[in-house]
């Protein structure tokens, strides 16, 4: 039996060769945008939301997030838990986290 797209001249490996190259371009800019290749970057982004967030106790977690998340990421979570937020440290974690389990 043949498939819809068979019969309309489209080939499955076709479909499936563009699909894996659009992930791996997702996945290269990702890569490419996320801090996790610098560690001296991983340190000053960590120290910077420390002091932002007056939480050294954090800091663990902040390493994690500027390794996982790219710096405009951070930047944005930042501003909207500054602004946004009765505790802006906590409210900042909880968006942070939330985008690292997209």
């Amino acid at each position: 039996m043949l498939s819809f797209l068979s019969l309309m001249g489209v080939k499955m490996d076709s479909i499936k060769s563009t699909l894996d190259s659009r992930n791996n371009d997702i996945v290269r800019y990702k890569q490419s945008m996320s801090l996790n290749n610098d560690p001296d970057m991983v340190d000053k982004t960590a120290d910077w939301l420390v002091e932002e967030f007056d939480s050294l106790d954090s800091r663990p977690f902040y390493c994690k997030v500027a390794i996982n998340l790219p710096r405009p990421t951070i930047d944005r979570l930042a501003v909207e838990a500054k602004e946004k937020g009765k505790n802006p440290g906590g409210l900042f974690n909880y968006l942070a986290r939330k985008e690292m389990n997209r």
